[in-house]
């Protein structure tokens, strides 16, 4: 079992518990919790990749918090399942996902999970996203894309790829048809094909709501009130993570 800073311990809520990252592959995992542990206030994190390990840390700790993999899910609910039955849950649950789309922070949410942390630039942003939601007050934790779980918002935009991704932003910019094509070197045809398809798998009425669909990870949400989270005449981030590893 990889172990990373567990002489360690993090308060949450006045109880003392351990903070269990169960990902997927060996190497992201460990960057996560060790990114886990450098946090202020974070003093223990664990990297784990099996079930098997996961219910031996659980066992061991029997007070934690869960930070899961999307694509562990499956693994876990059976552990859960039978952690259950010795009286275990974990404190907080929040789910790590390269694709935070509406029905997962649906499900989520229905399922009581505590936030989503989109890991689409997680190098830069998954220590302080898993700090703000693993010292959130119970049940108004909120995705790293910055709105609560418990929030109506509109589908997120499924990108077929980056060309996708930047006929969007341009969208966004006020580019129209023609000026989009030629920063994509793409035809006219092609620009307005993928837009159709853009606007009919995000489920978008028009390009006004699509765009809008785009800024909503850079603003927040409080109080029913909508606050930009970046200063005006800041450009928008374009670097993405490489998720390969």
């Amino acid at each position: 079992m990889a172990r990373l800073g567990c002489h360690k311990q993090l308060k949450t809520g006045g109880s003392v518990v351990n903070v269990i990252v169960f990902g997927q592959f060996k190497r992201p995992c460990a960057w996560m919790a060790n990114e886990v542990s450098l946090q202020p206030g974070i003093e223990c994190s664990l990297g784990l990749t099996t079930a098997q390990e996961y219910l031996q840390a659980a066992r061991e700790f029997k007070e934690f918090s869960l930070i899961i993999g999307h694509y562990k899910l499956a693994d876990y609910k059976g552990a859960e399942a039978e952690l259950a039955d010795e009286n275990i849950f974990p404190q907080r649950r929040i789910i790590c996902t390269a694709s935070a789309s509406a029905q997962l922070l649906q499900w989520a949410s229905e399922q009581f999970y505590d936030g989503v942390i989109d890991l689409t630039d997680f190098r830069n942003t998954f220590g302080t996203d898993a700090m703000e939601l693993l010292t959130a007050e119970k049940g108004h934790g909120h995705a790293s894309v910055s709105f609560p779980l418990t929030t109506n918002v509109p589908a997120f935009i499924p990108y077929r790829d980056s060309i996708d991704e930047t006929i969007v932003r341009l969208i966004s910019y006020g580019f129209n048809n023609q000026e989009i094509a030629e920063n994509v070197f793409l035809s006219v045809q092609t620009v307005r094909n993928r837009i159709s398809r853009l606007l009919e798998d995000s489920g978008a009425r028009n390009r006004t709501h699509l765009s809008t669909m785009f800024l909503l990870p850079f603003a927040s949400f409080e109080n029913g009130e909508v606050y930009p989270t970046l200063p005006l005449g800041t450009d928008l981030p374009i670097e993405r993570a490489d998720l390969s590893e």
